[in-house]
């Protein structure tokens, strides 16, 4: 779902383990949110959220600590030096009781709030958009970590299935670019734009694309259809040629129109599907699964 400020909104992780490590599936673009949830134990001394570079420095350096000193510290770390500690403001974390953070990314600095409140501001010490991992580290249980882009921004290397929200539902001039790679000895793969998230408990679906390498009797052909009360409608399957290669890169580029989808492949043109269902902006997620790796998606 969109977020209060019309972002997108993307699978909570449920329960990771401490020490954790994981890239953002947003890009660091201002208005995006990292929001952590959790609870500190009764015998805690310290603990770390970091914003990491893909070289390994620390954009932004979270440390509650504990130990007799009850402070937050906020560092950025580069070639391994550290700079000048801030640790001026409040300490809103207890022994044994939950807490929620959220860090915003803002073109001057990381807007931090704890627990609903605002808590502190940290000036960028690195480009923001250098942001690529988070880590948590330290005596805490971390129960929830959700994490929000802004609705133009691409969003990287995303989990498969990809399941996301496509914001306001699809529209004419909408559209999706959506870069991955084939595996190397692959079935099948699918792009669909469904209503709701709901792909396996047969949920509408406006636009089924179902590229086919070795499924059954398909070999080498890209089937359009669309499915309505679980029900799959007739496929569409003509096509001048195969544009996808196992383990190649691909760019697939779908436009939204009034009467119809265009599909290019790779910036070619390759197929129009015309709409069976209205209205399209029912149509609010989208959805891939199958042998396939997606680097990219972006809304535009």
């Amino acid at each position: 779902m969109g977020n209060e400020h019309g972002g997108m909104a993307f699978a909570p992780l449920y329960n990771p383990p401490v020490p954790y490590r994981g890239f953002l599936p947003m890009a660091p673009s201002s208005g995006s949110t990292v929001v952590i949830n959790g609870t500190v134990p009764t015998w805690c001394n310290r603990f770390q959220f970091n914003l990491e570079t893909d070289s390994g420095d620390v954009a932004l350096h979270f440390n509650p600590r504990f130990e007799g000193m009850n402070s937050v510290i906020r560092n950025t770390c580069r070639s391994g030096s550290w700079g000048q500690e801030e640790k001026h403001g409040s300490f809103p974390f207890h022994l044994g009781g939950g807490f929620e953070v959220s860090i915003t990314i803002e073109d001057p600095h990381y807007r931090i709030n704890v627990n609903g409140r605002h808590f502190c501001n940290y000036r960028h010490r690195i480009p923001k958009d250098f942001a690529k991992q988070l880590t948590i580290e330290g005596d805490i249980q971390v129960s929830q970590i959700h994490f929000r882009g802004v609705n133009n921004a691409p969003l990287y290397n995303p989990p498969m299935p990809v399941n996301i929200p496509v914001a306001g539902g699809m529209h004419p001039g909408k559209m999706i670019r959506i870069s991955g790679q084939p595996s190397y000895n692959p079935s099948r793969f699918n792009v669909n734009l469904v209503q709701g998230r709901g792909f396996h408990s047969n949920a509408d679906i406006g636009l089924h694309c179902d590229v086919r390498f070795n499924y059954g009797q398909s070999h080498n052909v890209v089937v359009r259809t669309h499915r309505q009360h679980g029900g799959y409608g007739s496929e569409e399957k003509h096509g001048s040629y195969f544009p996808f290669v196992p383990g190649q890169p691909f760019e697939i580029l779908l436009r939204a129109e009034h009467d119809k989808y265009m599909i290019a492949v790779n910036n070619q043109h390759m197929f129009e599907f015309h709409h069976r269902m209205h209205p399209m902006n029912r149509f609010d997620h989208l959805y891939i699964e199958g042998d396939v790796n997606i680097s990219m998606i972006q809304f535009q």
